[in-house]
């Protein structure tokens, strides 16, 4: 077999002996996130309707990612507590507003 120089400048006789992985190839993110986004509109359609247990499963799902960003912003851990608290206060009693034509469930 003959020896090539790829176009990045590697031998191809270097490769020889060198697995390859099959990795799948790289798919767009924006299935995934209508489908997150489906999912939590889901769990807000249900909060509408005094369902505690869409609210569980809201705040499990964004939770740590609402207290990592209100500690970011206020630099205090207890304060970012409270403000967890209030969000998804804010969430149970303001779900009926919510209108996906202004903006997703995670905004």
């Amino acid at each position: 077999m003959t020896s090539k120089v790829l176009s990045n400048g590697i031998r191809t006789d270097a490769l020889r002996g060198v697995k390859v992985l099959n990795l799948p190839t790289a798919t767009p993110a924006e299935p995934v996130e209508n489908e997150a986004e489906k999912t939590l509109q889901a769990y807000i359609n249900r909060i509408v309707e005094q369902d505690q247990a869409a609210l569980l499963a809201l705040f499990k799902a964004l939770s740590a990612r609402v207290y990592s960003t209100a500690v970011r912003i206020t630099g205090n851990p207890p304060l970012a507590e409270e403000v967890l608290e209030d969000v998804f206060f804010q969430i149970w009693r303001q779900a009926p507003r919510f209108d996906p034509g202004r903006g997703t469930a995670l905004a």
